[in-house]
């Protein structure tokens, strides 16, 4: 295999230096200033764990891109462009189907909006070009046999849940852990599938090496879960099961995600 195959190119390193970017404004301003990102979403309401939550799923997508940029090979981030295809196309998606609630004398909500029509755009065309490339698996030790188990399994619980939330976001109303609307539930449907499917191709990948882009993220957003329910844990019921679910699949893949990243970033990092 031509070491041309394994590059990654210019461009497609600059898009996923914008996508850090503005992953990384919306992951600032929903941890650390939730009432700012409030105000900015201006078609769903964001108390404070929501915003929270929506500042860690974007962290999540902050740092995979970061990944990608310092990556060495093509085949350790293959699957980010299809992902943010499908993180975007959806919120886009999920904007035309609550237009009622957009004022668009808003400049935000143009940004917005035209963010949602670029970014799919972009990122699907680079994926079609690159869609015949085979890079050369990074070189390096296997991978543990439970980490493609763990990475098949994260992709169907979050499949499942994102299309649920996509296509019946009121019955997940009901079995929530905490209080949400049907409009934030398809919100959410966007980010669980875009991370429902990187979880499914990285989960056919061999070495420890081919994990090292996306191994942070993923620890970053389910251990930062965690934490900030932690943070807003009144808002949670010990009496109802779906508190007791929640808690124990973000613990259980915070503790699975850092382990893969104590393998997987110091081997990627090896030339």
């Amino acid at each position: 295999m031509s070491d041309a195959m394994n590059e990654i190119s210019i461009p497609r390193r600059m898009f996923f230096g914008v996508i850090a970017l503005a992953a990384s404004l919306v992951a600032y301003l929903g941890i650390l200033f939730p009432q700012r990102l409030d105000e900015s979403f201006t078609w769903v309401v964001l108390p404070p764990l929501h915003a929270r939550f929506v500042g860690v799923l974007y962290l999540f997508g902050a740092v995979y891109m970061i990944g990608c940029i310092l990556a060495r090979r093509w085949s350790q981030v293959s699957p980010a462009l299809p992902g943010i295809g499908i993180f975007t196309i959806l919120l886009l998606l999920v904007t035309l189907l609550n237009l009622e609630a957009f004022d668009f004398d808003l400049v935000p909500v143009w940004v917005w909006t035209l963010s949602y029509i670029v970014y799919p755009a972009i990122a699907f065309a680079l994926a079609w070009t690159a869609r015949d490339r085979r890079g050369r698996v990074p070189p390096g030790r296997p991978s543990a046999p439970w980490v493609p188990t763990f990475l098949t399994v994260q992709a169907g619980v979050f499949a499942v849940l994102g299309l649920v939330l996509l296509v019946a976001p009121s019955a997940m109303v009901d079995v929530w852990p905490w209080k949400i609307s049907a409009g934030l539930a398809q919100f959410y449907a966007g980010p669980f599938l875009a991370y429902a499917f990187c979880s499914w191709r990285y989960s056919r990948r061999g070495t420890w090496a081919d994990l090292a882009a996306i191994a942070p993220g993923m620890l970053v957003f389910t251990g930062g879960t965690v934490v900030v329910s932690l943070v807003h844990r009144e808002l949670f019921s010990a009496s109802d099961p779906s508190t007791w679910a929640w808690f124990v699949v973000f613990g259980a893949a915070a503790v699975c995600s850092l382990a893969i990243s104590a393998r997987a970033v110091p081997a990627g990092a090896q030339r």
